[in-house]
Formats: structure tokens, C-alpha cells, sequence
């Protein structure tokens, strides 16, 4: 008797709660906001392109070392040094999508031996990046690395760790980290 009222009870409870309205909290976590899937698509995208790109890319930049090893004339030579550092300038731009979507995101502390408490950074999509007390432009040259060159002429050479989080410069004690992301 115990077990037929038991079995009536869950019975009805399953039945109730599948005609009830849904938790509509649990209901829209479940859903992707499509912002963020946007976001996301755009990202494998880029991360798709640049590895389908990278054989054509390594093979152009072959082809143009080997053509400037056999150029005799001084004016052919120019002209192939110069579009074999375009190739590699493009090369790393295009291969790294993660690295300039990690730089554009949010803003970053720069410290220095000027500045161990450091400041906000910003680096732009139209290749600019500024702080209080710099202004420069910034490209990335390696494999997590990025070259800045300042209004007042320095060079600094920022090298990313794996996660893209923090970075150490080349000189004047220069660090940094990813800073929240302001709302």
C-alpha cells in the first residue's frame, strides 16, 4: 500500500513538473548568448585561417630566400629583402589571431623600473597602443612576441607566456599582466 502511494506521488510530481513553466534562469544558461558565440565563431575562424595559411606562407618565404640566394643584380636584391620581410612581418600578424585578440580584449599593466606599481596600457586595432607617459605603435614579430616602437624612438620586444596573461619586455625591467576587462 506504502509502495502504490509512493509510486502515485512521484508519479504526479514527474507529471507536473513536466507541464510547469521551466526555471527560466537554468532555461537561459543553457542558451549560448549569441554575442558570445559570434565572438567565439570569429575566433576559430581566424585560428583556422591562419593554420590553413601557414604551409602557403612558409612556402612563399621559402621561394624568396632561395630566389635571393641565386639574384645577383643589387636592385633585385632590394626588392626581394624587402618582400621577404613583408612575408614575414605578415606571416606572424596573420598566424597568431589569438595574440592580437588577447592584446585588443582588455587593457594591460605595464610596470618598469620607472613605475613598479605600473599603468593601465591599451593597445589598438589601428596598431597604436598608449599609456600614461608613452605613445607608440605595435606589431607582433614572433611567436608571442610583440615589437613596440615609441614616439620617443625605444624599442621594446614583449614576449607573451603560453596563456597569453602576463608578458616580460627585453629591457628596463619592463612586465606586465592582462588587467579585468573594464564594463
Amino acid at each position: 500500500m506504502k509502495t502504490v502511494l509512493i509510486v502515485s506521488c512521484l508519479s504526479a510530481f514527474i507529471g507536473i513538473s513536466a507541464f510547469s513553466e521551466p526555471d527560466t534562469a537554468t532555461a537561459t544558461a543553457a542558451i549560448p548568448h549569441p554575442l558570445n558565440e559570434a565572438t567565439r565563431l570569429q575566433q576559430e575562424f581566424e585560428s583556422r585561417r591562419a593554420a590553413a595559411l601557414r604551409p602557403v606562407l612558409a612556402w612563399y618565404r621559402a621561394r624568396l630566400e632561395a630566389l635571393q640566394q641565386t639574384e645577383e643584380s643589387p636592385e633585385a636584391q632590394e626588392a626581394i629583402a624587402r618582400a621577404l620581410t613583408s612575408a614575414r612581418e605578415t606571416f606572424w600578424q596573420e598566424d597568431q589571431p589569438e595574440l592580437r585578440q588577447a592584446l585588443l580584449a582588455q587593457p594591460w599593466l605595464w610596470r618598469s623600473e620607472d613605475d613598479a606599481e605600473g599603468v593601465a596600457t591599451s593597445f589598438h586595432p589601428d596598431g597604436s597602443v598608449v599609456h600614461i607617459g608613452m605613445r607608440g605603435t605595435w606589431r607582433i614579430t614572433g611567436p608571442c612576441e610583440v615589437t613596440i616602437l615609441t614616439e620617443a624612438d625605444e624599442r621594446f620586444v614583449l614576449r607573451f607566456n603560453a596563456s597569453l596573461s602576463a608578458y616580460e619586455a627585453d629591457r628596463r625591467n619592463v612586465s606586465g599582466r592582462r588587467l579585468a576587462a573594464v564594463p
